[in-house]
């Protein structure tokens, strides 16, 4: 990486350095140092950490224990050598104040394309006709889960949920949207399927509400769920747990986000949809337009 920094340097010139998460950012840091560029840390989240805690890196393990010491040693110096720090959440923008990093940071959230993720773009017919072809009926309720099915994501406990709301909704079906569809265990009331981009927005619509608990820890209070904010977008409520992100930012500003214990008997009052994407707060907060307009502001500041 340095190798290619070194010749586009020499071939462009360039005078900001924007470097994604703590690898780049150690080649960042560099070229900050040898050619007095502006540095942009996109920490994105507390990467060392998230390794540790997902399990990835055991630290009774002596090498593990050192390839973490060294990112956490960097992490600092990254925070205080960059000229502007962005994060995904307000919650991790507060921990880094707390430990005494200058108020340099911007929140930009995963963000949402509300052109695509439209609910007033989704016709009644084609959702109902995706509704048909999945063979649901028009009286059952449907739970979705979009995304992946991986390290951060507590999907027993989920499996756990909807059948807990099939106790209410006899004819109940879970509807899973994952690019991972062999980790999910066959069940009758489960429709697994892993589509297309453009077709999400469109199966979204067949959803009455969707379900995202994630594993809450220290790390988590970085992670940012674009499947999250998608769903919320297309009017569909989310129920979610606390512990991660900016859930409980996020719960007092949308009527649609639900926030509740994963271990709790009874399900949660779930609310009608609606059409957040339509909020001010929801459009200001996570739309694409908006972010592209704040990294525009890190960019134009750190030039001065």
């Amino acid at each position: 990486m340095r190798q290619s920094a070194r010749k586009l340097h020499a071939q462009e010139s360039f005078t900001i350095v924007h470097c994604r998460s703590y690898i780049t950012a150690l080649v960042g840091r560099w070229l900050k140092n040898r050619h007095a560029m502006r540095f942009v840390f996109d920490m994105r989240g507390f990467w060392a950490d998230e390794r540790v805690e997902g399990g990835l890196w055991n630290l009774n393990s002596p090498l593990y224990r050192r390839v973490y010491n060294f990112f956490k040693r960097q992490e600092h110096k990254f925070l205080n050598d960059a000229d502007a720090v962005t994060v995904l959440t307000v919650a991790a923008r507060e921990e880094l104040l707390s430990w005494g990093v200058a108020d340099k940071i911007t929140v930009i959230p995963c963000c949402v394309d509300l052109q695509l993720f439209d609910r007033r773009a989704v016709a009644a017919a084609d959702t109902a006709a995706w509704r048909t072809r999945l063979g649901i009926s028009p009286r059952a309720y449907v739970l979705l889960y979009l995304g992946s099915i991986g390290t951060w994501y507590l999907w027993n406990e989920m499996v756990l949920f909807f059948e807990r709301l099939k106790k209410e909704h006899t004819e109940a079906k879970f509807l899973i949207l994952t690019p991972d569809p062999e980790k999910v265990i066959p069940h009758p009331d489960f429709i697994v399927r892993t589509v297309s981009r453009q077709e999400v927005p469109t199966l979204i619509s067949v959803a009455d509400a969707s379900v995202c608990f994630i594993k809450p820890s220290f790390s988590k209070k970085g992670s940012s769920a674009t499947k999250m904010a998608e769903v919320l977008a297309m009017g569909v409520p989310v129920i979610t747990n606390p512990g991660w992100g900016d859930v409980a930012f996020l719960a007092d500003k949308l009527n649609n986000l639900v926030v509740t214990d994963p271990y709790a008997q009874q399900t949660p009052i779930i609310p009608v949809s609606s059409e957040p994407g339509s909020n001010a707060f929801f459009t200001g907060f996570f739309s694409l337009e908006e972010g592209v307009r704040k990294y525009d502001v890190v960019y134009r500041g750190v030039r001065q």
